[in-house]
């Protein structure tokens, strides 16, 4: 009897704290994905590198989804880009640890948990996933059943 209480106690802290950035479910983050890096894909398709299977695949391998402002990332989320500079040779690459914003057009970033060093990236023609954690895919599937 004290494990269930122990087990409901953990998914009661887990529903109070979702927020609005938890509220898709891990369908329309793939759809959301899907549409975003199609039109990518289209506007530069005519460089033989660039397929949109490959990108899919990675976002799905990955869980990622796009950030839409920065303001919505947490310290320590793990950030994924896109650079758009490099139309040429789509890729979407690992970029570091989320550490703050810095104003409108930067934010800082630890490459690795294990490097002191942190860099800043600028803004301008690049899309940004995070990686979802174990625990918003928690509260997404605890949304996805609520529903």
């Amino acid at each position: 009897m004290d494990q269930q209480k122990k087990q409901q106690s953990i998914l009661f802290r887990a529903l109070q704290n979702i927020k609005l950035r938890d509220m898709k479910t891990l369908e329309e983050i793939k759809m959301e994905n899907e549409e975003i890096l199609t039109r990518v894909v289209e506007r530069f398709c005519y460089y033989e590198n660039n397929k949109l299977a490959p990108l899919l695949k990675f976002c799905k391998d990955k869980d990622l989804t796009l950030v839409e402002d920065t303001s919505e990332l947490k310290q320590g989320d793990t950030l994924y880009m896109l650079d758009l500079h490099r139309f040429y040779n789509l890729k979407i690459q690992y970029i570091g640890f989320f550490i703050e914003n810095v104003d409108n057009k930067y934010f800082r970033l630890k490459i690795s948990p294990r490097k002191k060093g942190c860099i800043t990236k600028k803004l301008d023609n690049k899309l940004f996933f995070r990686s979802l954690s174990d625990k918003d895919k928690l509260k997404m599937k605890l949304y996805e059943i609520l529903n």
